[in-house]
């Protein structure tokens, strides 16, 4: 084989090999701050969020509470969520086991109006991926 050959197909296969790595086409920044939606598919209803860069804000049907969380962006398309304390009477177990871990979020895609994400935390093997619309 001509070693030019083998040279330009390493060279292409060390492209896509970057590409899978890098930001995702579009503009992250546009979705730091903003009024965004979230739908759950399981049973219809509407999650509101606020963020304001580093402060997030979450209203759900149904809570009682407000979900206040900090944000902190890592990459333009790279963030992570910590909750912060709600009223410590609250007797929510999933809010009291969110406040005490860290998601991590990555951006994979975005368009005009909404964003596709991956969501994990450290020592859970399943991962969210799913939509956030911004809506103002």
């Amino acid at each position: 084989m001509n070693k030019n050959l083998v040279q330009l197909i390493n060279a292409i296969i060390l492209l896509s090999c970057y590409s899978c790595n890098s930001e995702p086409s579009g503009n992250c920044i546009k979705f730091h701050n903003g009024k965004f939606e979230i739908r759950n598919e399981l049973d219809g209803s509407v999650t509101t969020i606020i963020r304001n860069g580093k402060r997030q804000m979450e209203f759900s049907p149904g809570r009682p509470d407000t979900i206040h969380s900090s944000i902190r962006w890592l990459s333009e398309c790279e963030y992570q969520i910590n909750f912060l304390p709600i009223d410590p009477d609250s007797i929510d177990s999933m809010a009291q086991f969110l406040q005490r871990n860290t998601i991590n979020v990555k951006i994979l895609k975005t368009e005009k109006d909404y964003y596709i994400f991956r969501a994990s935390m450290q020592g859970i093997e399943q991962t969210l991926t799913d939509t956030i619309r911004l809506i103002d």
